[in-house]
Parts: C-alpha cells; sequence; structure tokens
C-alpha cells in the first residue's frame, strides 16, 4: 500500500508544472557528481535545471534535455591552487603527529587548515557575488536553488531581495550545521563529540570531552567570524541584517548519509539523508584495468586516496607499499602520474593509474579489500558493494567515517600515528582471513537499506515539492526553540539558578553548624572555666 502511494505520488509529481532550479556545485569530484545526480532525478521529473559550477568535471556528460550545464564564469581556482592548499594542511595534520587533529570541528583549530578554508571561502564569495552570477539570477527568476551547505551564505546573501528557497546540500557527515541553524544544542551531537563516543568502543572521560569541546568551539568561532568579516561587504550592499536572517532561508538540508551505513546520531526534521541513493549496478571493467584483474591469481586490493588527495602526500605512503609488496596480494592503485616517480621501486603485482573505475571495481565481485581515506561517498560505496575496507583517514570527516566503519563492522582504521608496518601486516592478515565476517555486517546494512518503505529519491523529491509549492518548510522549523538564546537552548538560565539557591541553602546550613559548633563551643569553654 506504502509503495503504491509514492507510485502515485511520484506519477503526480513528474506530471506538475516544472520549475527553474539552480543547482550549483564549488568543486570537481564526488561532490560534484552528488548534486549532478540530483540535478538529473529533479530533470526526469519535468523541472528545468540549471547547473553551474566553480570548476566543470571532464567526465560530465549531460543526461537529460532539461539538464542545463553553465561553464564557469572564470577560471577562479587552478587545480595547481587547490593542490597546494589541501596539501598544506594534509601534510600538516599528518605530519604533526597528533591523529586528534584528523577529526573535521577539531581539524579547524589547525591554523594551516582554516587559512586555507578561509582562502577557499574567499573564493566562493568572490565567484557568487560576482557580476556574472548576479546575471544569471536576475535572468533566470529561478524558483529553487539548491546548493552545498558551504556556498550557501554568499548565494543566499545575493538573492536576500528576491527570498528565493534554499536547500543545502551537505557532502558529509556534518551535521552540527543543520542543528545549529534549526537553534538544536549542536554541541549534543558535534564530529568530536560523536567521535569520541565511538573511539575504540569506549567511554570517553571527562577531559576528552573538554579537549573535543575546545576545539570545537574555538576553532568554529575563528573560522566563523573570519567568514563573516568576509561578507561583511556582501551584507551591507545586498540588507542583510545577520547571518541568522541567511541560515533561517535554509528549509532543507540534504544529507549525503543513511542510518544503515553510519552511526545513529540525531538529525533535525528538515535533514533528508539521501546516502546511496544515486548507486547502482557496476559497468563491466575495460581496457588496462580489465587485463590486469583478469591476470591476477593472488586477491585484489584496490587503494585509493580520493579525488583531492594523492597519496605521495602522506608520510606513511611508503610503509603501505613495502607491506603490500611483501603481501600475498595483487594491487590497483590510484595515484597521479606525475607524482608516481615518487613512489618505490614496485613489481608487476601493481597496477598504477592517475583514474580507476572505483564504483565498477567495487561492484564488480573481485576486490578483496579496499584500503580508503574513507571519504564520505567510498565508505558509502564500498559498504553497498560490500567489500570490507581498511580507512586511513587524512582530514575532514574521514576519521569520523573510519570510527563508524570500524564500529559497524565494515572494516578497520588505522590513524597516521599508529601506522607502522607491524600494525598495517596484523590489520591486513586479519581483514584478508576475516572477509566474510566483514561482509556479512555489509550484508544487513544494505538489506536495511534497500527494503526502506520510501528511499532517499522520494523523501527528497517530497520535500522538495512542498518547498517549490509553499516557499518554505515551517512545518518542520520549531520557531520557539530558534527563539531562544544560548543561555535557554542549553537550560543554563535554569541550571544556573539552581546553583545559585543551592549555594544559598548550603550557605545558611554552614552557617547555623557554625553557629551551633560556637554555642557548643563556648559553652563547654564556659564549663570549663
Amino acid at each position: 500500500m506504502i509503495q503504491l502511494q509514492w507510485l502515485l505520488f511520484l506519477f503526480l509529481f513528474s506530471n506538475s508544472e516544472g520549475a527553474k532550479i539552480l543547482v550549483t556545485a564549488p568543486f570537481p569530484g564526488s561532490h560534484y557528481f552528488a548534486l549532478s545526480d540530483i540535478g538529473h532525478l529533479l530533470a526526469k521529473q519535468g523541472h528545468e535545471i540549471t547547473f553551474v559550477s566553480l570548476i566543470i568535471d571532464d567526465r560530465h556528460t549531460i543526461q537529460h534535455e532539461n539538464f542545463k550545464l553553465i561553464p564557469p564564469f572564470w577560471e577562479i581556482l587552478t587545480a595547481t591552487e587547490f593542490d597546494e592548499i589541501a596539501y598544506a594542511c594534509v601534510a600538516d595534520v599528518i605530519n604533526s603527529g597528533r591523529d586528534e587533529f584528523m577529526y573535521t570541528d577539531t581539524m579547524v583549530s589547525n591554523y594551516v587548515c582554516r587559512i586555507g578554508w578561509k582562502r577557499l571561502y574567499r573564493m566562493f564569495i568572490d565567484y557568487y557575488t560576482s557580476d556574472q552570477f548576479l546575471a544569471l539570477i536576475e535572468k533566470e527568476k529561478f524558483d529553487l536553488i539548491i546548493a552545498e551547505e558551504r556556498t550557501a551564505l554568499p548565494i543566499l546573501a545575493v538573492t536576500n531581495d528576491d527570498d528565493i528557497p534554499l536547500a543545502a546540500y551537505i557532502p558529509e557527515v556534518e551535521y552540527s550545521k543543520t542543528r545549529e541553524v534549526q537553534n538544536l544544542p549542536m554541541f549534543l551531537c558535534s564530529e568530536p563529540g560523536l567521535a569520541i563516543q565511538v573511539f575504540n568502543g569506549e567511554k570517553p572521560g571527562f577531559w576528552k570531552r573538554f579537549y573535543a569541546m575546545y576545539n570545537l568551539v574555538s576553532g568554529g568561532a575563528m573560522l566563523t567570524s573570519a567568514i563573516e568579516d568576509m561578507l561583511e561587504p556582501t551584507y551591507e550592499k545586498h540588507g542583510v541584517k545577520s547571518t541568522q536572517s541567511l541560515n533561517d532561508r535554509i528549509q532543507l538540508f540534504i544529507l549525503n548519509d543513511h542510518p544503515a551505513f553510519s552511526f545513529p546520531y540525531q538529525v533535525a526534521n528538515n535533514v533528508v539523508q539521501v546516502g546511496g541513493s544515486s548507486l547502482k549496478e557496476g559497468q563491466p571493467l575495460q581496457g588496462d584495468v580489465k587485463e590486469f584483474v583478469e591476470k591476477q591469481t593472488a586477491p585484489i586490493v584496490l587503494v585509493s586516496m580520493g579525488t583531492y588527495t594523492d597519496l605521495t602526500w602522506l608520510k606513511w605512503h611508503t610503509t603501505l607499499l613495502e607491506v603490500l609488496e611483501e603481501s600475498n596480494l595483487s594491487v590497483i592503485l590510484k595515484v597521479r602520474t606525475e607524482t608516481q616517480h615518487k613512489l618505490p621501486a614496485l613489481s608487476t603485482k601493481f597496477y598504477l593509474s592517475s583514474w580507476i573505475p572505483q564504483r565498477d571495481l567495487l561492484a564488480s565481485g573481485v576486490i578483496k579489500l579496499f584500503i580508503s581515506h574513507c571519504g564520505n561517498n567510498g565508505k558509502i560505496e564500498t559498504i553497498y558493494y560490500q567489500v570490507p575496507v581498511l580507512c586511513t583517514p587524512v582530514f575532514a570527516e574521514q576519521a569520523l567515517n573510519g570510527e563508524s566503519v570500524q564500529y559497524r563492522g565494515f572494516g578497520e582504521m588505522i590513524l597516521p600515528n599508529k601506522m607502522t608496518k607491524e600494525i598495517l601486516k596484523q590489520v591486513l592478515d586479519k581483514m584478508i582471513k576475516e572477509n566474510d565476517s566483514y561482509r556479512v555486517e555489509m550484508s544487513k546494512a544494505v538489506d536495511i537499506f534497500t527494503t526502506e518503505p520510501a528511499d532517499g529519491k522520494e523523501k527528497l523529491l517530497y520535500n522538495l515539492n512542498l518547498l517549490l509549492k509553499y516557499r518554505n518548510l515551517d512545518y518542520l522549523v520549531n520557531q520557539i526553540i530558534k527563539q531562544q538564546n544560548f543561555l535557554e537552548m542549553y537550560h543554563l538560565d535554569i541550571i544556573g539558578f539552581v546553583l545559585l539557591i543551592a549555594i544559598f541553602v548550603s550557605y545558611i546550613l554552614s552557617r547555623i553548624i557554625y553557629c551551633g559548633f560556637v554555642m557548643v563551643f563556648c559553652k563547654s569553654r564556659q564549663k570549663q572555666d
């Protein structure tokens, strides 16, 4: 019955009058393709989609007549410049030897990472407040904007007068932002707070929680302040009263996650989890990689550190390659062509390429183990295709993903400071020997995901349809909570009042006890005299 209702809804939705929707992504790679998938989903429903990005991914192809790709207005960021920013942060985090810097909110307390992020955000602001972008907004008269959350503020600022509803896409498990905008207690569910809850399956002590909270508040406050300073001229030009007034216009959050693949955490009512919704059967392997796979007799391991990070940036990459060389494993290794000369001499059991069909390889059934930085898309893909994963996080949400992978039994994680030959050998041996046990846990997650009555696509379409129809999702937003200040949100005013009463009562009791003691003491002295 539920499925019939959804089919009826989708039929009605697909035949409704199409809206003009802007979908925008900052950079190429997995985030780009996730937003592109959302755009194509809406195009198939009859909406007119305009897709714009700071950099176009060459692997992107137009798939629908309602999907229009707009070239970047100018090359705001070269690949070399982006590499410089990413490498500086990676090197400082990895080489610090302090694994606690791995977590997203903790990472922003790192000076080098924070400076790099400020530089990127400056580029976001320049792009989304440019005359060309404003002209596009004015010409097209969009009914809805879907943008990656980190680019939302400048877009909301320049569309302040038009008041166009915006849905924010969150590519990582960075859910503290969704709670902050809703004025819910984000500290109760921050990345460090969650990570230390599941770390080694142990309950964190006071000092670990204190340290995580300090980094969350200090790093986040410094970065937020810097971003608001950069946005101040735009705010003045477009009559923006405050950042909160812009955040109030984010009516829907599209979160690239799913509880079957992650850790159970609280989210606000207007958060739609769509992680895994775009996954499909892989394509047959072709070319050199197919030839390599067919020749191998040993189990095959896939090694990839994602779109932005090169393996050679990581100080432990030689340790990993030495262990793999000594093992009875064949290896498909993603590493950039221009950095392959930095690698040690490798045998023919290694296949090297600057690009690999990761999804197709994971779906092919030939990969025994995936060694990955554990970005959110890679994490979801490897679970969905049931390939056990060894998480070797680099920065951002990747360490948190590794924590949840380890906690759920989907794989293991080794943090940079623990990446020794001995530990790596032990973990690889365990994962090869116990491979099936990881796959059993993954199959459970996939079953939960695939049998869900309403999947992420259906939920997304339902909420976007309401947002287009009413221009808000106020029924999901608790306006009373949003009016509370910091003290009221955490009940600090009530706690403070109770503490004052307790202190007052304690004072009165102490005075009574003191006076009683003095009276008894004085009487005893009088008797002695």
